[in-house]
């Protein structure tokens, strides 16, 4: 899926000041296959709003997301994604 010129915001509920809870994600893909042509592709947007959240989770091993040119606030999670516990979904 290609997205241009979007703007995601969140509606994840506000997180304290000094905690780190994640409460959201903006994309969770998944491929069970690295052969697979598929993913999200967020070009020339925005991501804002509430809450601490992740750019994606890894939902199978394979997933592809791209983020290009695109302007993130301080609402994202410093480590970005999440790989449900398996480093392999890193790559």
């Amino acid at each position: 899926m290609y997205v241009k010129n979007c703007e995601i915001v969140s509606i994840a509920n506000p997180v304290p000041v000094g905690q780190r809870s994640i409460n959201g994600a903006v994309t969770a893909h998944g491929r069970v296959s690295g052969d697979e042509n598929t993913g999200f592709a967020f070009v020339n947007s925005t991501v804002g709003g509430n809450g601490r959240i992740w750019l994606g989770r890894a939902w199978r091993p394979y997933s592809r997301v791209v983020f290009a040119f695109t302007s993130m606030s301080d609402i994202i999670a410093p480590e970005g994604w999440n790989d449900f516990n398996d480093p392999s979904r890193d790559q």
